[in-house]
């Protein structure tokens, strides 16, 4: 992206950023439905504004020195790049809609499932949203004593406290969508058809060079579990996908002592979908299982666990 249109879109977001903020909360909702969240409102001191403004100017910083490219499902954006999505391509326009609905009811802490926090500001017809994926915003009690420390003693905390990210994953406009958060994005809006359409294509894409006996198994898992979904975005990109052979498979699930029925006797891998075996093939794939050339241990390499 050119210095002058990341300065256009600096400039714009940077004004809008000096107007009043309201503050959205989502709730999950219905996954299938145009707007698939129950948006609530809530009002903030100039005080807490103050401190969303500076996360959005922080953010518009990012957007204005990154490559912008144009959305891809099947496109993980690395450290420098932001998406761009055109709102006519995006599958919950209602969505976009609603998030600028001046008349949102108010937010009720006892409401379950968050999805994401967004603040929204407006001038005129400009407006714009930053969102942020996060899994609540209540403060869990459950086991706690909440006090509020005030001086050398601490209160009984009656209020109820919320706590917000600093963070933000997309910005939203009435038009565009800027996706800095591949991840936040794939969780959030997993129906989406395109989304579905990438995943097929990356596992036709694995599967070519690498047999998986249960492929229609495996496919599932990876839509219905967004972190899935982007190792496999990842795994599809690989080049040496064809350098995984069975012999190349067997060494491996032999020398990292993993389960022997994760391949059959003719080469395919097997998707089995318990917590402690839905991971393994990806992992495989991404060549996850490494040699530390020091001390000649084996670990998987997300976690240095010692196999």
């Amino acid at each position: 992206m050119n210095a002058s249109a990341g300065g256009t879109i600096k400039a714009r977001l940077e004004l809008l950023l000096a107007a009043p903020i309201k503050l959205v909360i989502g709730v999950w909702g219905d996954p299938a439905a145009a707007n698939p969240f129950t948006l609530y409102r809530l009002r903030t001191t100039p005080e807490v504004a103050q401190d969303f403004r500076a996360s959005g100017l922080r953010h518009t910083e990012h957007i204005a020195k990154n490559e912008v490219i144009g959305f891809d499902a099947g496109h993980l954006p690395d450290e420098g790049e932001t998406m761009q999505l055109p709102l006519a391509k995006f599958e919950y326009p209602d969505f976009v809609a609603a998030m600028f609905d001046p008349n949102l009811p108010a937010f009720d802490p006892e409401a379950e499932g968050v999805a994401f926090h967004c603040f929204v500001v407006q001038q005129g017809i400009r407006k714009a949203g930053f969102l942020r994926q996060v899994a609540a915003v209540r403060l869990a009690r459950r086991n706690l004593i909440a006090t509020l420390l005030t001086g050398d003693r601490v209160e009984k905390l009656e209020s109820e406290v919320l706590t917000f990210s600093a963070g933000v994953d997309l910005v939203i406009e009435p038009q565009t969508i800027w996706v800095s958060n591949a991840a936040a994005f794939r969780s959030l809006f997993r129906g989406a058809t395109a989304l579905a359409t990438a995943v097929g294509s990356q596992v036709a894409t694995v599967t070519g060079a690498v047999p998986i006996a249960n492929v229609a198994e495996f496919e599932q898992a990876c839509r219905d579990d967004p972190r899935m979904m982007a190792k496999l975005a990842r795994v599809a990109s690989k080049p040496y996908l064809s350098l995984l052979t069975p012999a190349v498979l067997r060494r491996v699930i032999k020398e990292y002592h993993l389960p022997p029925d994760l391949l059959t006797h003719d080469g395919k891998l097997v998707h089995a979908n318990s917590p402690q075996r839905r991971w393994m093939i990806l992992r495989i794939l991404d060549d996850a299982y490494v040699e530390s050339l020091a001390t000649k241990m084996r670990y998987a390499a997300n976690s240095k666990r010692q196999v």
